[in-house]
């Protein structure tokens, strides 16, 4: 009887990695596709250099170069093939998918600010070559590739839509009209944005909350702002829609199960996930003062910091307060992030 039990359990798994061998497609390799020929375009030129009218090709990879930076901005066209391996192995978790959308969307952030970083670091005057461009459309492809599969796979229910639209209004009436702090003409304010947004991230998976934040807040805000469409993808895109999305990975540390009672360290992990939103924002914007207003980093990370990290410690303490509002919401409102 045991044996005919074990031959029972043999023929199971092999059922079983049938099936999952039996549900890989093409489609599953094609952002590995891509992010080869990402690697390859590094062969391309990737610096246009001007100097006494003569123009110099810098040729990557070059991991060693003179050149202060270039090897570091170099590593980021062969990131997406990590991005690449997730992306085929998501099948057996979703989790994979989503580390794949965030290394591609870093890779393409630096390729493109490939110039202006080696520009501000070597004190020169470079543009881009064909290399970050040919790279920058394929992971752009990659991309939709990605949040088509994770639109298919996370879609919203009435009750989420409506709840993510009062949450995302409410955050422009925060940003826009008050209570604000205005520090100096073009440096940004003291408000009370991130609050309502960092709850959608408390309560919706990533994918959810990076539509809900860097789509639909990211662009509004943008477009209210008037800096101009090239601040969306450090500012709104990377800033609010990936540094505040994070918090939906500390969900499960930051919030006891249903029927215990919060503890310490759910409160630290909860706090921890909020610091990390807002280190990633002010990252992001300091970077996007280097590559938009070619300022120095130090520079742009005080001017950034003057509003950014005051906005955080104001967030990070209303929402210790509204914590376990947050938690009784989380228990009776679940959140379907299937």
């Amino acid at each position: 009887m045991e044996k005919n039990q074990e031959q029972e359990i043999t023929k199971q798994e092999k059922k079983w990695y049938e099936k999952q061998i039996g549900i890989v497609e093409v489609k599953d390799f094609v952002v590995l596709a891509f992010a080869i020929l990402v690697a390859l375009s590094s062969l391309l030129s990737t610096l246009v250099v001007k100097e006494s009218g003569e123009i110099l090709y810098l040729f990557t990879p070059n991991f060693f170069s003179n050149v202060k930076g270039a090897g570091f901005v170099t590593a980021f066209y062969f990131i997406p093939l990590i991005a690449g391996i997730l992306f085929i192995f998501a099948r057996f978790n979703k989790i994979y998918r989503t580390i794949a959308f965030i290394l591609i969307v870093i890779s393409e952030a630096f390729i493109f600010s490939f110039a202006a970083i080696v520009n501000e670091l070597n004190e020169s005057s470079h543009n881009l070559g064909a290399g970050p461009i040919v790279a920058g459309v394929l992971l752009s492809l990659s991309l939709l590739v990605i949040i088509r599969e994770n639109f298919i796979e996370n879609q919203f229910s009435v009750r989420e839509i409506v709840e993510i639209g009062v949450l995302v209004a409410l955050a422009l009436v925060f940003d826009q009209v008050g209570p604000v702090i205005r520090i100096r003409a073009g440096a940004g304010s003291i408000n009370l944005a991130m609050l309502p947004l960092f709850i959608i991230a408390f309560r919706f998976n990533f994918i959810k909350s990076w539509i809900a934040i860097g789509v639909v807040f990211g662009l509004i805000s943008n477009q209210m702002d008037g800096y101009g469409i090239q601040t969306y993808p450090f500012d709104y895109f990377l800033g609010y829609g990936l540094s505040v999305a994070l918090a939906a990975f500390f969900q499960k540390l930051a919030f006891p199960k249903r029927g215990a009672s919060a503890k310490f360290h759910h409160y630290a992990f909860f706090a921890l996930a909020i610091s990390v939103g807002v280190i990633g924002r002010l990252l992001s914007s300091t970077i996007s003062g280097v590559v938009l207003y070619e300022t120095d980093f130090i520079g742009s990370l005080v001017y950034n910091g003057s509003n950014i990290l005051p906005t955080g410690l104001i967030t990070l303490v209303l929402l210790l307060f509204l914590y376990p509002a947050i938690l009784v919401i989380n228990r009776r409102f679940p959140a379907s992030n299937e």
